[in-house]
Parts: C-alpha cells; sequence; structure tokens
C-alpha cells in the first residue's frame, strides 16, 4: 500500500475532483485490520459484520 497507492492516488486525483478535493498526498491507510473469520460492530442501534475472505 505504501510502495503502490500514493502514485495511484495522484493519477486518479488528476481524473477526479471528488479525489483532488481531498487535497491529500496518498490514501489513507486502515486504522485497524482483522484476520479473524469475521468482525462484528454493535453500537446498539446499528450492528454491521465485516467478513475475512483470505
Amino acid at each position: 500500500m505504501k510502495r503502490n497507492d500514493p502514485a495511484r492516488w495522484q493519477q486518479t486525483a488528476k481524473q477526479r475532483k471528488d479525489v483532488a478535493a481531498m487535497n491529500r498526498p496518498s490514501v489513507e491507510p486502515p486504522k485497524q485490520t482483522f484476520d479473524d473469520n469475521s468482525f462484528v460492530l454493535d453500537d446498539g442501534a446499528r450492528k454491521v459484520e465485516f467478513h475475512f475472505f483470505g
């Protein structure tokens, strides 16, 4: 991600106004990752499930 994405991000910013409007030199890396079968976020009102397939 650190190697390829900055160039791709900058190339995409030339074509897409929404990406260019963010004024970022590169894509933001994920703040949290998971490698279990599933990861569940539940705040009592909503529930979101993320599944890891490999």
